[in-house]
């Protein structure tokens, strides 16, 4: 498995795949089912499986001097993914130019752009852009403008996988 710290100046090779979008700072069952959606979309095009998350997590670049929060370490969640099937994992560089995206420039700079997804998958919670501008059915109008497909995953109640 691949693992990526940037999102600029990707190979070819690294670019196209079905991405679940996420914080994944544990892997609950929320998050392994929005895996298992960009996965399904993925067998469906052809397209590997990526997962995408923030290094740093958003929560550590706006309250530095917080409590820890991380339930695993990167490399710990990395294995994890791959047993799960990620083909490459995204550790997108959460920075103060990255905080200042707009949500429109999140998914043509660092989504169509630099990753050249081809599929995303999102939690029904999902929110992205500066001030949390966006949710995840802004994503999938701007999926339609840029060029990829969204799928929204709903919540996983108590139980389910």
């Amino acid at each position: 498995m691949a693992v990526h710290r940037d999102y600029l100046g990707l190979l070819e090779a690294a670019r196209g795949h079905a991405v679940a979008l996420g914080n994944f700072d544990g892997l609950h069952a929320g998050h392994v089912a929005v895996i298992a959606a960009a996965r399904q979309a993925g067998e469906a095009t052809g397209a590997p499986l990526g997962v995408a998350t923030f290094e740093p997590p958003p929560r550590a670049f706006f309250q530095p001097d917080g409590e820890p929060f991380r339930l695993m370490r990167p490399a710990r969640r990395n294995m994890q993914l791959e047993a799960l099937g990620a083909r490459s994992v995204y550790e997108l560089p959460f920075n103060a130019a990255m905080a200042a995206m707009t949500d429109t420039e999140f998914a043509r700079i660092v989504l169509h752009e630099g990753l050249g997804i081809r599929h995303i998958a999102v939690g029904f919670d999902y929110r992205f852009g500066k001030g949390r501008m966006g949710d995840a059915e802004s994503l999938k109008t701007l999926g339609r403008q840029f060029g990829f497909d969204v799928t929204i995953v709903d919540e996983v109640g108590a139980g389910e996988a």
